[in-house]
């Protein structure tokens, strides 16, 4: 519902967060926090071979932070 309110303000790019939740965190989610990496909020994050979304797997306690065109780009 987020993502579709933020798609619908014109926010059309995220960057990926781990939130450091959990005993045994994706190292590959982990990555991608570290590295800040930006995707596209109607396609998602190629993570693992699949198309993803932060929060999306099971147990997975990612979260997004929302690109504000003219403000962070």
């Amino acid at each position: 519902m987020t993502r579709t309110r933020q798609m619908g303000l014109g926010i059309t790019e995220a960057i990926w967060q781990h939130s450091h939740g959990g005993k045994h965190p994706r190292e590959s989610h982990v990555k991608a926090g570290r590295d800040k990496l930006r995707y596209r909020l109607d396609k998602g994050a190629y993570i693992d071979g699949q198309w993803i979304f932060p929060g999306s797997e099971p147990n997975c306690r990612c979260v997004s932070k929302p690109i504000i065109p003219g403000f962070d780009d």
